[in-house]
């Protein structure tokens, strides 16, 4: 996503994935949050949590950079490594696919509020300012003083988030700007840009018309934590001992009794059809309000709620004390998180399928449902699956994992790294790795051969056919192996030295090769020639629908499409490394990069997909039944459902 420019600030960036033991910070003893939130928390002096939201925003492909370096496939493990080291790390998620982000606060300061312009512009505010832009947070150097207790925008030209000592801190699209005088303020809602309220102790409430801060009438003087609205004249702040105001767009006025008088911490409400405004706050106090009357709604839990936040009436969330999370289907409350974590003050997201959460001691975690974790890995270069439905993915030190309902070790009798699998039935799968081997498994054992010294990197199989070719290889300085009546034996290239990374084919007469310098080359049956590619990208991967629908993907954001005579570009205005590429169906294709994003295409446009977890995609899979498979570095193998 487009981050904005800093005249007077500086970014000091950290890697997303990046993970730290923690220490005492604030009264909170943590125990490494990358063991995925081990932690125990004593409650501390607990501040107001805030909620923030946005509007979906995936026009940003044109500016999303990533890295573009060009791994090296044998800068691996040596064979000293054990197999508990390379199952040792995996992904800082919850099994509620709640994962931890790395705070970039060296003193692991409180976060009190969060908000997404977009999905990868998200700001997040308390005692510091952070930004995510889709790869990883940010410290923002600002003028603020003090502490911010909540955040709003209308737009990325527009952040305003307030705090302490009636703090106002605005970026507008180039610098931040910051004001300060008044009571402490402790909420911020907006219609537009030039229609603000802010509310604080005392009662306060501050409007901004575009121009000015001015203070306006309250109907009560208890201290308001926490206001949202559904338009300019139907909003709601809630606060001490119970209390709720609306303002209807003439004035600001008492709400109907609530019933508590526990302090509320936070208030949201779903879209005008459902008329619903929710308010939680302390011993696990949720209310909701409808229809002019407030009721209180199931609740065992004690834990005080610092806020609440939803995407639409059937999917709010309520969270707080110890790491809790709980979600509303329109129908129940359940727990979505209960982990020993730190208080979690906050929650915000472009959409239900990419929501964020922050809390004490810079805490930050991250929810997407779009892509699960399956399993914890060793670093794989390769993922395939039989028409059965197995999944079987590959890579480091002869690491090879097999799902048939569970996962589980595939006994292989090498270390070497495995770079392609195919696989027609589970007790077919042939898998080529460095030095030149190809493995063949009948279900009980591994045969090897070794048709050349060449590391091979992918492997095609056309299991129909077994009197024609019925499997091709390829790997470094252009070798090219093929697998006939039962036999593999060397090709001979068009051009030399050029690795080849890829290989895919609709049939024994159709099959082409991808690789390093925009190589791509065709076999017809008889014969290997070079196809023109207009392009110098080292090429990863390439796959295809049909003879006329193929497509290649490498460095520099590349994907090609070929027609069945030429190749041409697709232009994603990106400079992302890819690695992967598979289609779905007649029309949708997936794309999977150097970084843990993945970019998907239904016919007409492109939008971006991220893992839940830090992690590459080196391959992709498609099984019809189960999903769309991503094996990659990082530990981590994913699926999206279908």
């Amino acid at each position: 996503m487009r981050e904005p420019k800093q005249k007077s600030a500086r970014h000091r960036k950290f890697p997303r994935g990046s993970c730290s033991a923690r220490g005492v910070v604030g009264g909170v003893f943590l125990v490494n949050l990358c063991a995925f939130l081990c932690a125990c928390s004593d409650c501390p002096d607990c501040a107001c949590a805030r909620d923030g939201g946005a509007t979906e925003g995936l026009d940003a492909l044109a500016d999303v950079t990533l890295s573009t370096e060009q791994p090296t496939l044998n800068d691996m493990r040596d064979d000293t490594t054990t197999d508990a080291q390379l199952d040792s790390s995996g992904p800082v998620c919850s099994t509620d696919h709640w994962c931890a982000m790395d705070a970039p606060l060296p003193t692991k300061s409180n976060l009190r509020a969060v908000w997404a312009v977009a999905a990868n512009d998200i700001y997040a505010v308390g005692d510091a300012v952070l930004h995510y832009d889709g790869n990883g947070w940010s410290v923002l150097e600002t003028p603020m003083t003090g502490s911010l207790r909540a955040v709003w925008a209308s737009g990325p030209d527009n952040i305003i988030a307030v705090g302490t000592s009636g703090a106002v801190l605005r970026y507008d699209g180039s610098q931040w700007l910051a004001s300060s005088g008044g009571p402490n303020l402790t909420g911020v809602w907006g219609s537009s840009k030039d229609n603000i309220y802010a509310v604080g102790i005392n009662g306060a409430i501050r409007h901004f018309d575009g121009n000015r801060w001015t203070l306006v009438t309250s109907p009560t003087l208890k201290t308001l934590n926490s206001i949202w609205g559904r338009t300019k004249d139907d909003i709601y702040a809630v606060g001490q001992q119970g209390m709720a105001i609306h303002f209807d767009g003439t004035r600001w006025s008492l709400l109907e009794p609530t019933g508590t008088t526990q302090e509320f911490y936070g208030v949201w409400g779903g879209p005008a059809a459902s008329d619903d405004v929710y308010a939680v706050g302390r011993g696990g106090t949720r209310l909701r309000y409808s229809g002019g009357q407030w009721s209180a709604t199931n609740n065992t839990m004690t834990d005080a709620l610092y806020g609440v936040w939803g995407t639409s009436a059937a999917n709010v969330f309520a969270f707080g004390g110890n790491g809790l999370v709980q979600q509303f289907n329109g129908t129940q409350w359940t727990d979505n998180l209960r982990r020993t974590v730190p208080i979690l003050y906050a929650m915000g997201g472009s959409g239900p399928d990419n929501l964020f959460v922050v809390g004490a001691a810079g805490t930050i975690l991250h929810k997407t449902t779009s892509w699960l974790v399956m399993h914890s890995a060793a670093a794989l270069h390769a993922i395939t699956a039989t028409p059965s439905g197995q999944v079987i993915a590959a890579g480091n030190d002869g690491i090879i994992y097999r799902y048939d309902g569970a996962w589980s070790r595939l006994p292989f009798n090498a270390r070497r790294h495995i770079y392609g699998l195919s696989a027609t039935a589970p007790d077919d799968i042939f898998a080529v790795s460095s030095g030149g081997y190809i493995a063949r498994y009948d279900g009980l054992a591994w045969t090897t051969e070794r048709p050349t010294t060449q590391s091979l990197h992918a492997v095609w199989r056309n299991a129909n056919s077994p009197t024609e070719v019925s499997a091709v290889a390829v790997g470094t300085n252009s070798a090219i192996v093929h697998f006939q009546a039962g036999v593999w034996a060397m090709q001979t290239p068009p051009i030399v030295e050029k690795d080849l990374r890829g290989v895919w084919g609709s049939g024994p007469a159709d099959i082409f090769a991808v690789g390093e310098s925009g190589t791509i080359m065709h076999f017809d049956g008889s014969r290997w020639a070079t196809q023109a590619s207009s392009t110098q990208a080292y090429l990863y991967a390439v796959w295809g629908r049909s003879a006329t629908e193929v497509y290649a993907v490498g460095n520099s954001g590349t994907v090609l499409r070929y027609d069945g005579t030429t190749w041409k570009p697709m232009d994603l205005k990106v400079t992302t490394g890819f690695r992967a590429v598979v289609g779905v169906g007649s029309d949708e294709l997936y794309v999977g990069s150097s970084q843990n994003l993945v970019y998907h295409y239904d016919g007409e446009s492109w939008s971006l997909q991220r893992f839940p977890a830090p992690g590459s995609s080196n391959a992709l899979w498609h099984d019809g039944a189960t999903g769309v498979y991503s094996a990659g570095n990082a530990s981590s193998i994913f699926r999206r459902s279908p």
